[in-house]
């Protein structure tokens, strides 16, 4: 039994582990990802007391507010967003080890945070302004305390207000934290003893589900005094996934409709630009995707967010140890990650869109069954050795290098991402900012706004991916930018270009090629004919201006 400062220098250790690949990645990749000016931009809203704004499209979640607190109190943005996200991914490792520890035991605990430090997936999200890493913190915490409080003899109520105020925390930054209260009444029930009578068993899962109510109460007093109504959440999921369960369609906008982003639909003031919609014949709307396309999106994602290593890894473990009390202490596990996946179905079948960091939830559900699983193959590699110190010394060789080997994969994995997309619409809006100033009206393509728009300072606005030809040219004569840039893969935006190079009357000068940042081959900007310029637009061989070198936007 290790004492005390032998488990503090262990857990230490562990903490350097995870923290030294995640400062790598946060070094290599200084452009934001595509969901940081969402997060930033409601931040914003609630520092000057927009309340509508900052709550727009998320509802009530305590991660814009974390960030417009660590603002307000001197970090820029992006600082203020980077280092939170890297202290929680970072210090997730404690919960997890102590979660782990108690299932399987100390190697699979100290397996398990190293293969925690190392996974592809969750190095790369944990630098990000987004609030991931959080939810992750919390799910992990909100775990270890709930399996702790259901065996405890001692303190119970408080361990259950703990676990209630993790809980509701987890299920306000990201919907998938409702779902944690799957094992924490299975153990709350299959801990129970013969001193726990059931009056007690209720009155500490009451005390868990008051902190819902406590802590929802205490958000709007302290964060929204002068709001005119009480807010309680976020329901949009939860509508999403009873539409699907019978049958009706969710409720979206009409196509060619934008939502701006305080939530109200968008009008238009009187047209500026004279632009003629006859030649366009509207498209069909996307239809619902195949089983086969389903079921293709959903494996392919499974496997980049969970890493096939991590699969085998996870499956070995669950085989190692299915005897150590998998119905009382393990199948709610299980049972959480089947509903999360079956969450991602419903959304994925609903938005017809999937990432890999909605499987991540499961990589950290799987974890502990990696390092049992790792433990395990190393034990039995031992066995062929034939005296007990060769026997524990092989243990503990072949535990290193499968470690060893599994965390080079995963490192070079996410250190070598690239992620070019990025770094083209952060040019791009650099550009765009260059040469014709902040505060624009820019309407892009709907996979390019946030990070254009951000990296240009500039009002943005979307155009939808569905968009027919016609609803693009009515959204350009609705929202009358300054600048519109177009990602030319898109059909409709296509034909919206070539309409502009048909039409002199359009007052928009079109620039592609050599004029754009190097890799905007697909992409056009078309600029307000009478808007005024810093200088004059050259070929950007010839300008010698080197827009990623420039001092990025605290925005």
């Amino acid at each position: 039994m290790p004492t005390a400062r032998a488990r503090a220098l262990l857990l230490a250790v562990l903490v350097v582990a995870a923290f030294a690949p995640r400062l790598a990645m946060h070094q290599i990749r200084q452009v934001v990802c595509t969901d940081a000016p969402f997060f930033i931009e409601r931040a914003e809203a609630f520092e000057r007391g927009d309340y509508a704004a900052g709550l727009s499209r998320l509802g009530l979640n305590p991660y814009p507010l974390v960030l417009a607190g660590l603002h307000h109190a001197g970090l820029d943005w992006e600082t203020a967003g980077r280092l939170w996200s890297l202290a929680f991914a970072t210090l997730a490792v404690l919960p997890l080890f102590g979660f782990t520890r108690r299932l399987f035991g100390e190697r699979a605990a100290v397996v398990a945070c190293l293969l925690y430090a190392v996974q592809p997936e969750l190095i790369e999200w944990s630098p990000e302004i987004i609030r991931d890493p959080t939810f992750w913190f919390l799910l992990l915490a909100t775990l270890y305390f709930g399996h702790v409080a259901a065996s405890a003899e001692r303190y119970t109520l408080a361990l259950y207000a703990i676990v209630g105020s993790c809980l509701t925390l987890a299920g306000l930054i990201r919907f998938e934290g409702w779902f944690l209260v799957v094992p924490l009444l299975w153990w709350a029930i299959a801990h129970r003893t013969a001193r726990a009578t059931w009056p007690a068993v209720a009155a500490r899962i009451g005390v868990a589900a008051a902190m819902t109510p406590l802590w929802l109460v205490a958000i709007n007093v302290c964060c929204f005094p002068g709001h005119h109504r009480w807010e309680w959440g976020r329901f949009d999921h939860l509508a999403m996934a009873v539409n699907w369960t019978f049958g009706a369609e969710t409720a979206t906008p009409a196509q060619g409709t934008h939502v701006s982003d305080n939530g109200a639909t968008a009008t238009k003031p009187g047209a500026r630009v004279p632009l003629s919609t006859e030649n366009f014949t509207p498209e069909d709307a996307s239809k619902r995707p195949s089983l086969k396309v389903m079921c293709w999106g959903m494996a392919h994602t499974f496997l980049q967010g969970v890493h096939p290593l991590y699969v085998l890894a996870m499956g070995v473990g669950l085989w190692a140890v299915r005897r150590q009390h998998f119905l009382r202490d393990q199948l709610p596990l299980w049972m959480l990650a089947a509903v999360n996946l079956g969450a991602v179905w419903i959304y994925f079948w609903t938005h017809h869109e999937i990432t890999s960091r909605y499987m991540l939830l499961i990589v950290l559900v799987g974890l502990p069954y990696a390092g049992g699983g790792v433990v395990w193959l190393a034990e039995q590699g031992a066995r062929l050795a034939r005296t007990a110190p060769v026997a524990r010394r092989a243990v503990l060789v072949g535990t290193v290098l499968l470690v060893a080997a599994i965390g080079a994969i995963g490192c070079t994995d996410a250190l070598t991402s690239e992620y070019r997309s990025r770094h083209l619409k952060a040019d791009l809006g650099r550009w765009i900012r260059h040469y014709y100033g902040e505060d624009r009206t820019v309407l892009c393509s709907e996979n390019l706004e946030r990070l254009v728009g951000y990296y240009a300072q500039a009002r943005h606005q979307g155009i939808s991916s569905d968009a027919s030809p016609r609803e693009a040219l009515g959204r350009v004569a609705e929202v009358e930018p300054d600048v519109v840039a177009l990602w030319l893969q898109q059909p409709s935006e296509q034909a919206l270009l070539a309409h502009f190079e048909q039409q002199e009357s359009a007052h928009y000068q079109i620039y592609r090629g050599s004029t754009l940042p190097a890799g905007c081959e697909d992409v056009a900007v078309l600029v307000r004919t009478n808007l005024p310029v810093r200088q004059r637009v050259v070929e950007s061989a010839a300008a010698g201006v080197s827009l990623s070198d420039q001092a990025r936007p605290l925005y």
